[in-house]
């Protein structure tokens, strides 16, 4: 059995976000993964994000949802 690190970029989670929604953002992250790599940024915001104990499960992925669509709007995706 091997192991599987994924790496995930700022722009990738952008585009899984528009193709697939949050849920595809989600399954990206947790499904299928021993261990990530995420660039500085975005997608180690959502690590960090995703990580939070605090926080009950749809403000965490509200949270989320919306730092994707500010980058998003900030690096003229559309």
């Amino acid at each position: 059995m091997g192991f599987h690190r994924r790496h995930i970029d700022n722009d990738q989670v952008i585009e899984i976000y528009r193709k697939e929604g949050i849920q595809g953002v989600e399954d990206w992250y947790t499904k299928g993964v021993d261990a990530l790599v995420t660039e500085e940024g975005l997608a180690s915001l959502i690590t960090d994000l995703m990580d939070l104990v605090e926080v009950d499960e749809i403000a965490k992925w509200n949270m989320i949802s919306e730092e994707i669509s500010n980058e998003s709007i900030k690096k003229g995706f559309e």
